[in-house]
């Protein structure tokens, strides 16, 4: 990943950045043999090629390959997780310290590791939205709410468990889901993740409502603002989610 950030810096030739991606896959790929069993190369290596087609929905096994069982698939999806591929992001009922405490680990979602790989492995090879934030690209919502996880997760202290969660309500006609909750000592942060500079923000509305959370921050293109009890954070300054937090209440 160095080399293609190099690469993109010296030339801003995005078709070398590509290759890059591409042989860093390869290399991947080439690894599955060194810790998967035989019989279950084939299941990891669907599990890897379906993750970025996923990002952003519910994670539900039939969607990998309909012909397989889910107990064929957790396998190839536990060794992807282990070997830090791919993080799972877990319903919590987010009342409380810690999130795990309320996660149900059957209800969750899946990001890679990386966007730049997740793109190559989509064939996506227009790099042209990295700088143009209004470019239209098939499931640039999940992209987006995939980098935030990326983000979180390369903020987070490198001495607990990298853990991402987020809040969905299933109800009928009463539905809502947050991309995100994370910690900041004894309070819970909900984040509402938007990919345009325009939306409702009724899931996070709600949440602050129903949980009579103090502060919610909004994560998009827009810049930096504040809004009731909502603050805008763009997507660049994500570090600063529980900095701005913690400011707030001055």
């Amino acid at each position: 990943m160095p080399e293609a950030v190099k690469i993109w810096l010296a030339n801003r030739d995005f078709k070398q950045v590509r290759a890059i991606h591409n042989n860093i896959l390869n290399t991947y790929r080439q690894d599955f043999m060194k810790y998967a069993k035989k019989q279950q190369i084939q299941h990891v290596a669907k599990v890897f090629s379906a993750i970025p087609r996923m990002l952003g929905q519910k994670f539900i096994y039939s969607h990998i390959d309909d012909s397989l069982k889910s107990r064929e698939i957790k396998p190839a999806l536990e060794l992807l997780e282990m070997a830090q591929i791919i993080y799972r992001i877990r319903h919590s009922s987010s009342n409380g310290v810690p999130l795990e405490a309320e996660c149900n680990h059957s209800l969750f979602k899946a990001i890679f590791l990386d966007i730049g790989l997740a793109q190559a492995l989509l064939g996506l090879d227009d790099g042209a939205w990295i700088v143009d934030t209004a470019a239209n690209i098939t499931n640039r919502g999940g992209i987006v709410e995939a980098f935030v996880g990326q983000e979180i997760l390369a903020y987070s202290s490198p001495h607990s468990p990298k853990n991402l969660f987020y809040w969905v309500r299933e109800k009928r006609n009463a539905q809502a889901e947050l991309d995100y909750v994370v910690s900041k000592g004894a309070e819970v942060i909900p984040l509402e993740v938007k990919s345009g500079k325009t939306g409702t923000l009724k899931s996070l509305q709600q949440f602050l409502k129903e949980k009579r959370s103090e502060k919610g921050v909004h994560i998009s293109p827009r810049n930096f603002g504040k809004e009731g009890d909502i603050i805008e954070l763009p997507l660049f300054a994500i570090w600063k989610i529980w900095d701005d937090v913690e400011q707030s209440k001055e």
